[in-house]
């Protein structure tokens, strides 16, 4: 009996040891194929023209990371803050025209990530967003840090896949194949999309290396997207239409122009003795000067001037959405009979319904393909009408602001500091203005005399966080001198993003409007409630940001005065290193300086057409 026993305990203990030796070998094997699985990952993505990879560090994202570590042909960002980074990946993305992969590990890490990809999303930026799972056996068990990642911001991204734990039996091709095809899915409409891998430990061998084992990756698709050309007889309705008319509009959104397709549209409106009003991120600015564009316009549709003989018969939309929502109105109440949209993207921009009209195409070949077909004579009554009132608009502005900085009484407004800008040389800067009251400030006040090399802003869905962090991205990508332009609530929503401007980025100055809580909300109806609008929607916050400089090791000034203001934006933009200049100011002056133009427009009425 004594000897069944024995025998049996060494058949169990063989059998132990052989599965041990087998556990191992799976262990062994299951590090090898992930480290493959995440290198195929990375390859493909650089075969697809992946830029930058911008990374968060974390354990289960570790396959990815370590791939890229590895991968001379990678070029990186490392920072700690998930929501912080992802912004960063967005401006990145912008101003690169590229996509911009971002790793992060699993949970909250993941979940961070959502306001730069709604960002993204609407301002059309591809993302490629990579984020590392538990594998299926960790979830809904109470696993640490385990959460369903799966189509987690699948109302945000133009493709989501989830991909299981690797095996053995899943072809390194398969994973190719759905990666090239996210890539292709990224690019039309151009947009982020979320890659979700799952990952089962270990991720690093700390056994000795099989050589035996062994694996090759080439990309296994190309896709070649030719450019479609629209038959020319699509044009004639059009071109009849803009014949027969004397009343047309054009307005250039968001992303627009770049200088060849702006020097086209000028031409457009010369033939049709069109007026054009441009958003402040159409980027018109490359081209300051142009005779027939209404640079006051976003003042001029706040008003109620415009009357029956500005209202356009034809409107060419060209590019995105616009700043002004006065805009919007002054169309919605003065319907053209042809609203003409003219994009490369597949995106609806049409709040008010109503375009009649798609052209999916580039501004460059949409001009290129008409203006030639136009008739070179025609009046242009409804052109002069327009000049007219941007002259008004022009002159009330100035009447208003039209202040010495030498005077140190005057008190500073935001409309005296965009008015101000518009003086210094930013025609080798990029320019960033953050949402709220900045960017509509920008619209109306800010004109740059000598260009601006590129102006950017996140409208997709017009937050106020990240806004640091996408102007860092722009920095480092675009390889230029950026000045960003903030409020104080936009500056504290993102400060972490400041740690970034050790990172061989290009000088970067931020003038931060610190009025104290931000106010945006004065020039809405509840600011009429006072008793409800002091308590719920201004937030005086009470701060300065003196502390900046000792945190972050940045140069910072402070400016009360406008004399102070002018000389610190002055050395900053002619200074070789990263600063911030605080401008306090009181927001009641800015308030009344808007006011005080309207109304002078509002004395002019007799003299428009």
């Amino acid at each position: 009996m004594a000897l069944i026993l024995l025998k049996s305990g060494k058949s169990l203990i063989t059998k132990f040891h052989s599965l041990s030796r087998a556990r191992k070998l799976m262990q062994k094997q299951n590090v090898f194929l992930t480290q493959k699985w995440a290198e195929t990952i990375i390859q493909e993505l650089l075969h697809h023209d992946v830029a930058h990879f911008c990374i968060a560090p974390g354990s289960r994202s570790t396959p990815l990371t370590s791939s890229v570590a590895k991968n001379k042909n990678c070029s990186h960002t490392v920072h700690f803050d998930e929501r912080s980074l992802a912004f960063y990946a967005l401006g990145y993305a912008k101003a690169s025209k590229k996509p911009v992969a971002i790793i992060v590990t699993s949970g909250t890490a993941t979940a961070n990530l959502l306001p730069a990809i709604m960002e993204a999303y609407e301002s059309m930026v591809p993302l490629i967003i990579l984020t590392a799972d538990r594998p299926a056996e960790l979830l809904y068990c109470g696993a640490n840090q385990a959460t369903n990642q799966i189509n987690m911001f699948s109302n945000f991204v133009r493709c989501a896949r989830s991909f299981q734990a690797i095996d053995p039996f899943t072809p390194m091709e398969a994973l190719q194949s759905q990666v090239s095809f996210a890539m292709q899915v990224a690019k039309d409409p151009i947009g982020p999309v979320h890659l979700n891998f799952m990952f089962r430990e270990p991720f690093v061998n700390d056994l000795d290396h099989d050589h035996d084992l062994e694996y090759s990756c080439r990309p296994i698709k190309k896709y070649v997207n030719p450019e479609k050309m629209v038959p020319p007889t699509q044009y004639d309705p059009l071109i009849s239409k803009l014949n027969a008319s004397e009343k047309t509009l054009i307005i250039c959104g968001l992303d627009s122009m770049d200088i060849e397709s702006f020097q086209k549209v000028c031409l457009l409106s010369k033939r049709l003795k069109a007026p054009i009003f441009c958003d402040i991120l159409s980027n018109h600015h490359k081209m300051p000067h142009q005779e027939n564009v209404i640079a006051h316009g976003s003042l001029l549709f706040k008003t109620s001037l415009l009357n029956a003989e500005y209202r356009p018969e034809v409107v060419l939309h060209f590019g995105g959405s616009f700043v002004s929502k006065h805009l919007y109105f002054f169309l919605h109440a003065n319907k053209p009979s042809q609203y003409v949209h003219i994009s490369p993207h597949k995106k609806i921009e049409d709040p008010f319904n109503l375009t009649s009209h798609v052209f999916t195409e580039t501004t460059f070949s949409f001009c290129r393909s008409i203006t030639s077909r136009l008739n070179e004579t025609r009046k242009d009554h409804f052109l002069k009408c327009w000049q007219s009132a941007e002259a008004l608009a022009k002159a009330a502005k100035e009447s208003v602001l039209k202040i010495a900085p030498e005077n140190p009484k005057h008190k500073l407004s935001e409309p005296w500091l965009f008015q101000k800008l518009s003086k210094f040389d930013l025609s080798k800067h990029n320019v960033f203005i953050a949402n709220s009251m900045p960017i509509r400030d920008a619209h109306d006040f800010l004109h740059p005399q000598k260009g601006v090399y590129h102006i950017y802003g996140n409208r997709g869905v017009s937050g106020i966080d990240g806004n640091l962090s996408t102007v860092i991205g722009i920095a480092k990508a675009s390889k230029r001198k950026t000045l960003a332009i903030v409020g104080d609530l936009t500056f504290l929503h993102d400060m972490t993003a400041l740690s970034l401007l050790n990172k061989d980025i290009p000088p970067v100055t931020i003038i931060v409007i610190n009025n104290n809580g931000g106010c945006i909300f004065r020039n809405f109806p509840i600011y009429k409630e006072k008793n409800i609008y002091e308590e719920f929607f201004e937030i005086p916050h009470n701060l300065t940001f003196s502390a900046i400089k000792e945190l972050f090791n940045i140069s910072y000034s402070k400016a009360n005065s406008a004399i102070d203001a002018c000389d610190a934006i002055r050395d900053a933009l002619a200074c070789a290193t990263h600063s911030i200049i605080e401008i306090e100011l009181d927001a009641s002056n800015s308030t009344s300086e808007r006011a005080q133009i309207l109304d002078i427009l509002k004395l002019e009425e007799a003299v428009l057409c």
